[in-house]
């Protein structure tokens, strides 16, 4: 629909040759790699990070320190060590999780 009401259209995604990167004006490639274990989870985070770099962009870099805590926050989840959490779950049939988190980088 985009095309036919005369809108530019941008593309970001994670597959260099997908049929998106065909139909769109512009295109931004994430190059997050391939998922190995949760699908999605990398390139969901990927795509959030270039949304986010997009509104800073437009805003006259209003939002740089916000970027540089995501930054910090996603590093330090993907250091944690998760042992024990995965000894703790390893026999479970199921799992269910609820995060609650309070994210104040935003003015």
């Amino acid at each position: 629909m985009p095309k036919t009401s005369g809108c530019s259209t941008l593309a970001i995604t994670n597959v260099l040759g997908s049929s998106v990167t065909r139909v769109a004006d512009i295109t931004l490639f994430m190059r997050a790699g391939p998922e190995i274990s949760v699908a999605a989870t990398k390139s969901f985070i990927a795509q959030l990070a270039i949304l986010m770099q997009i509104v800073n962009s437009i805003s006259e870099t209003k939002y740089d320190n916000v970027l540089q805590q995501a930054h910090k926050a996603i590093e330090e989840v993907l250091l944690m060590d998760l042992s024990e959490a995965v000894t703790a779950c390893k026999d479970a049939q199921s799992i269910s999780m609820l995060a609650v988190g309070h994210f104040t980088g935003f003015p």
